[in-house]
């Protein structure tokens, strides 16, 4: 009685093993490295949309580019935007050069401040001047949502040097 037992034990040992190791292979199975979760329920937090257009754009010499800045609601959240940062980035990621505009200055940019859920992108024409050095402009908006939220998206734009 005594070796069946053990034989029992032993049985039931290696099924739990085959067990576990089948969970841990459905575990593996089931990660994908390139999914990406949206934290973001639709109606929980504004989440905008920050782009440039044209992008990228090619630096001159002595040279003035024009570009549109849009911001867009996607999420069905409105809200006001507190202000806005541009940073102006060398090709190591040091920020070379800084402009804040507080609501006040988004406000004469855009017409406003306000952004309404799924509403009309807010846009304006940026002058970008010549900028040495620089590879990107980083663009960190902060906005308060009228879910009580305060978030910061950003959106890029790439400047090609000659």
């Amino acid at each position: 009685m005594g070796r069946s037992f053990n034989n029992m034990r032993n049985i039931a040992v290696y099924f739990f093993g085959i067990v576990l190791l089948g969970g841990m292979m459905l575990g593996l199975a089931g990660c994908d490295p390139e999914m990406e979760a949206n934290p973001i329920l639709p109606g929980q937090v504004a989440y905008l949309e920050v782009t440039f257009s044209p992008n990228p754009i090619i630096e001159g010499y002595n040279d003035r580019t024009l570009v549109t800045l849009s911001i867009e609601e996607k999420n069905g959240v409105g809200g006001w935007i507190r202000s806005i940062k541009f940073e102006y980035m060398d090709d190591d990621g040091y920020v070379v050069e800084t402009e804040n505009w507080n609501e006040y200055e988004v406000q004469q940019a855009f017409g406003t401040s306000r952004f309404e859920s799924f509403g009309y992108p807010l846009r304006t024409q940026l002058r970008i001047d010549d900028c040495y050095f620089c590879d990107k402009l980083n663009c960190l908006v902060r906005i308060a949502d009228d879910q009580g939220n305060y978030p910061e998206y950003s959106g890029n734009l790439v400047i090609v040097t000659r």
